[in-house]
């Protein structure tokens, strides 16, 4: 997801991640790319603040990759390099996605527990021992350990290193040692599907509806009208009042569509739309607003 190159910066009176660890480019393109990363942290970080001043306030992430190390044998001076697979996940904002019958609770410290559980539960590794970790990097979290050894660190990211890195809200953040869990996972069998590498695109109906439709009708006829490309359909406002004729309701849902094999151009997404708003008109008897 992100480069393993970043700046020095990040490690200025850093205690964790000591500046003469650095793995220094011999020569850097510049100043932001002039040393290996130690952590996923920061790159991580720099995602977040870009999505948030794009008005993207609700992220969450994970990335696999590598952190970078020197270590000088301080008899000799020589060098050695170590290099370490980790899995990060970032957790920002709301929970789960607008819905017009619940409120929209924030992510909390047991959403990202849950998701550090599930993947651990995942790859068959369990006996797990629980110790509280408050430091520079985690100001409240955990630290799992099997066998006496930390396989994962999890938590609040500090709020100085937040604000340092431009964020206000707060991030919760998952540090996997990914080659210690190889060691220990089981022999679980894991089926997954490759993630889309093309983008989704969003478009909103308003439906004036008789108060005898239910969304599972509303919902189902969707799929029916479009079945490879409807990746989702979400229901996020309902009104009933006295601006509405009696025995009606508005429903305001969204369809997120999809190709996994290609970008969606205007056409293909207007030619879906048009066959939705027909149906809906057609079948269900509704009224676009």
């Amino acid at each position: 997801m992100s480069l393993s190159l970043t700046p020095s910066s990040h490690t200025n009176n850093s205690t964790f991640f000591a500046k003469e660890n650095n793995v220094a480019m011999l020569n850097p393109l510049s100043s932001d790319l002039d040393v290996l990363r130690q952590t996923l942290l920061f790159s991580g970080l720099e995602a977040i603040a870009y999505n948030q001043n794009r008005k993207r306030s609700d992220v969450k992430f994970y990335e696999f990759g590598k952190s970078y190390h020197q270590t000088i044998k301080q008899e000799t001076g020589e060098k050695f390099y170590t290099e370490k697979n980790h899995l990060a996940i970032f957790l920002v904002g709301k929970k789960e996605n607008e819905s017009w019958n619940s409120t929209t609770e924030a992510i909390s410290f047991f959403s990202l527990k849950a998701a550090v559980n599930m993947v651990l539960n995942h790859v068959g590794i369990d006996k797990i021992k629980e110790h509280f970790i408050s430091n520079e990097i985690i100001s409240t979290g955990l630290s799992y350990e099997v066998k006496q050894k930390s396989i994962v660190e999890f938590g609040i990211v500090s709020k100085s290193i937040a604000k340092k890195m431009d964020i206000k809200s707060e991030v919760f953040y998952a540090d996997f040692d990914w080659d210690a869990i190889v060691k220990l996972a089981g022999s679980n069998s894991i089926t997954f599907s490759e993630l889309p590498k093309f983008p989704e695109v969003r478009r909103d109906l308003a439906l004036l509806l008789s108060n005898e439709i239910t969304y599972s009708q509303v919902q189902e006829l969707a799929y029916q009208t479009e079945k490879k490309l409807l990746k989702d359909v979400n229901l996020f406002d309902v009104y009933e009042g006295e601006k509405l004729e009696a025995g009606k309701k508005s429903y305001a849902i969204s369809f997120l569509l999809q190709d996994e094999n290609s970008t969606l151009n205007e056409k293909q997404i207007q030619k879906i739309m048009e066959k939705l708003m027909t149906n809906y008109k057609e079948k269900l008897g509704a009224v676009i607003r």
